[in-house]
């Protein structure tokens, strides 16, 4: 990255300290930049987020990752009309919490604009058994993210009951069951016809629409020979 000055002046001070410091830098290290101070402006950003699992702007999409009362019992394909995506991009992180540690498949659906219990799956990632009674973040690997748009909705399947939910709520969650989960793939419809409910699921999906940008960024001038920075 290219860094200069753009102007003098400015509404923030900057400054400065000589003697080629920067190659020994290191952190936790202090440092006295007592070379000078001008108010400047200078043409570099640093772009944070709180959550290393958070890469770019993005969505996240699910319920708090609380303890509840749940889970459900065994083989049931779970999907919530109510919990759209409201931004595009690609699924980064799974966060949930369960009851027993077991796998799961993630799914995001996509309803087909035919019956309201008719829904397409855009993808599904397979989420590795984890800790109980503790939120548990599982970050996608890059190849396995999905790609969402605005409107899918998060569902999940199992074999066994894993994530805990209480009823009620303000969003409805639609299941069917016969032990679909092994044999569930991308592109393929699915009736999730056996019963909805107003539910609340400790699970929530994290969304990028910029998929470059990764975890804490943090961008440290540097200068370097000794002299004043340039003016």
């Amino acid at each position: 990255m290219k860094i200069h000055v753009v102007n003098g002046g400015g509404s923030y001070k900057v400054r400065w300290v000589g003697g080629n410091l920067h190659a020994g830098l290191a952190a936790t290290q202090n440092v006295n930049i007592n070379g000078g101070v001008q108010q400047r402006e200078y043409s570099i950003e640093a772009t944070v987020t709180s959550d290393p699992t958070v890469t770019g702007d993005g969505c996240a999409t699910g319920w708090p990752i609380v303890n509840r009362r749940g889970p459900d019992s065994n083989g049931w394909t779970m999907a919530s009309p109510d919990q759209k995506f409201t931004c595009s991009g690609q699924v980064t992180a799974w966060k949930y919490q369960g009851k027993f540690s077991r796998p799961f498949r993630a799914i995001v659906f996509r309803p087909t604009g035919g019956a309201v219990t008719e829904f397409e799956i855009v993808g599904i990632n397979d989420i590795p058994a984890g800790a109980v009674n503790t939120p548990v973040n599982y970050v996608v690997p890059e190849s396995d993210r999905i790609t969402v748009a605005i409107g899918d909705v998060i569902g999940w399947s199992f074999g066994g009951g894993v994530i805990t939910y209480n009823g009620g709520g303000s969003y409805k969650v639609r299941w069917v069951g016969g032990n679909l989960h092994a044999g569930l793939a991308a592109t393929q419809n699915v009736n999730i016809n056996g019963g909805v409910q107003q539910r609340e699921y400790s699970i929530e999906a994290t969304v990028t629409s910029d998929p470059t940008v990764t975890g804490n960024t943090l961008i440290l001038i540097r200068y370097c020979c000794g002299h004043k920075p340039r003016t």
